[in-house]
């Protein structure tokens, strides 16, 4: 492995790739050994890197066995989208619509480029749950915005296995920009029905 980034950021940012590309399945245990070998690293700096990786919600560590891939079952993925739709509505919560847009003009730019070129679902789900973390960061309350990265991140891990069907109801470009173009109980009651349409079709594939 070669670049400027700590071998630490680069193992990690490694892992998290292929858990986002699929190439891990759900409950799959990831095995210490061959990934040093694979990633060229030491045990140390592997473990680190899955330390960060449980933190941030992407594994999940089982006593005595290790760190796996969550397994996103419908009713775990019908509580993270009740929570986050709950912790968006919070953190968006007076917030006005000039910051709300400007907050998040870069990721919708992205999804909109990502649109006309027939970019993947995995990069287009991705940039999706960019957008919705750029409005929770839009709070500036850290304690939200980490619960809430932890939450987008666990939610993208469940989902993954569903993207082969599409982006999976996140919405398009046009969506988004007209969600952050609302403030108040517009906005809480727009940003409800858009998450809870996407949490539909996800337990609606689910079912399939």
């Amino acid at each position: 492995m070669t670049g400027k980034k700590p071998v630490v950021e680069r193992a990690t940012s490694e892992v998290r790739r292929r858990i986002i590309d699929g190439q891990y399945a759900h409950g799959d245990f990831l095995r210490e050994e061959p990934l040093v070998k694979q990633l060229g690293v030491s045990r140390h700096t592997l473990r680190t890197a899955l330390d960060r990786l449980v933190a941030e919600g992407f594994l999940v560590r089982d006593a005595n066995k290790g760190v796996r891939v969550p397994v996103g079952n419908a009713a775990a993925i019908f509580d993270l989208q009740r929570a986050r739709i709950a912790l968006e509505i919070e953190a968006t919560w007076g917030l006005t619509s000039t910051a709300l847009t400007g907050a998040c003009e870069v990721p919708i730019a992205e999804l909109r480029a990502l649109e006309a070129l027939g970019g993947n679902a995995v990069a287009h789900a991705t940039v999706c749950g960019q957008i919705h973390c750029a409005m929770v960061r839009s709070s500036r309350s850290p304690r939200l915005i980490r619960a809430h990265a932890l939450l987008s991140n666990e939610l993208l891990v469940a989902k993954i296995p569903l993207l082969a069907c599409g982006p999976v109801g996140c919405g398009d470009a046009g969506s988004h920009a007209s969600l952050v173009s609302l403030e108040g109980k517009n906005l809480a009651r727009a940003l409800r029905e858009h998450l809870e349409r996407e949490r539909n079709a996800i337990l609606l594939l689910r079912s399939h």
